[in-house]
């Protein structure tokens, strides 16, 4: 058991060496939203689907370009508005005239991170355009099917306060998400933090510190500790996997303790049972004459008695 602790931790910490360094090139541009930036790496890991939703101005969409830069990844950035087609997203077929036929030419989705920003601002029927490639990580352009890259990742954004020309995402479309995060603003030192970078000139670039290789190691090791022979576990630490633990003897139970036979002067009024019965001499039974369909049942006497 301890062995399997010792290589567990071993092997995470070999894998998730790259998490410092992604923090710390993200670190150099956006100023606190920790929270957020642990939750991104959290769905990057899981091969999960992110949601962010805050009001403008609290560097949502300067994060997601920021961790899609420090990533050795392609990244594309789609601006939802109310025109916006389907086909502006997954692709479409062109004509060509000079060979006669169709093209397929592919839209801005195929990409490793994709950061849908205002999702909300495009009808049901653009929204809908993206379930194929978050859950099956496929898109469909006319009769055929292309696979998108992995690591693929979608990281869309949302304004709550402003309800007008918005479209609410269905259910189904919300169900891709792993994560909703909400987005607050921050604190008083982390403001002025901002203001003395804003101030000394533009964001510093961020150089690519990780490669897609290492993302796909740890989500491997990420399935391997969701393992079901990871996670349970038969018996002691001693005990093989495919035996049974032997079962303990169960004490033997004591008798039940014995009812007392004194009766009240009611009951024994009621239903005497040391009275001889009418056919055969036998004693009647607690609840009278003995139950039978051949001999009727006798009646208990009235209580108290009738005056005489």
């Amino acid at each position: 058991m301890h062995h399997d602790i010792e290589a567990i931790q071993q092997r995470i910490h070999a894998e998730s060496a790259f998490v410092e360094r992604l923090l710390d090139a993200v670190g150099r541009v956006i100023v606190g939203q920790r929270a957020m930036v642990e939750r991104l790496l959290v769905g990057l890991l899981a091969d999960g689907h992110v949601l962010m939703e805050g009001v403008p101005g609290l560097a949502k969409t300067m994060t997601v370009r920021t961790l899609a830069d420090a990533v050795a990844t392609t990244f594309r950035r789609i601006q939802f508005t109310p025109d916006l087609l389907p086909a502006d997203l997954i692709g479409t077929l062109v004509y060509d005239p000079r060979q006669s036929e169709f093209k397929t030419r592919k839209g801005p989705i195929f990409a490793n991170i994709i950061l849908a920003d205002e999702i909300n601002r495009s009808p049901a029927k653009v929204q809908s355009a993206l379930l194929e490639a978050m859950q099956e990580r496929t898109v469909t352009i006319g009769d055929a099917s292309y696979a998108l890259d992995s690591p693929f990742l979608v990281l869309a954004t949302q304004n709550p306060i402003e309800q007008e020309g918005t479209y609410p995402l269905p259910e189904a479309q919300v169900d891709r998400f792993m994560l909703k995060l909400a987005v607050t603003y921050p604190d008083k030192d982390e403001e002025i933090e901002i203001l003395r970078r804003m101030g000394a000139g533009p964001a510093p670039a961020v150089e690519a510190v990780v490669e897609p290789d290492e993302i796909l190691r740890a989500r491997k090791a990420v399935a391997w500790l969701r393992s079901p022979k990871r996670c349970s576990r038969t018996g002691s630490p001693g005990t093989p996997r495919n035996s049974t633990p032997a079962r303990s003897a169960s004490p033997r139970r004591s008798p039940p303790p014995k009812r007392s036979t004194a009766r009240s002067p009611i009951s024994s009024m009621r239903s005497p049972s040391a009275a001889p019965s009418a056919t055969g001499g036998e004693p009647r039974s607690a609840r009278g004459w003995s139950a039978s369909a051949s001999t009727p049942r006798a009646r208990s006497p009235r209580w108290p008695p009738p005056p005489p």
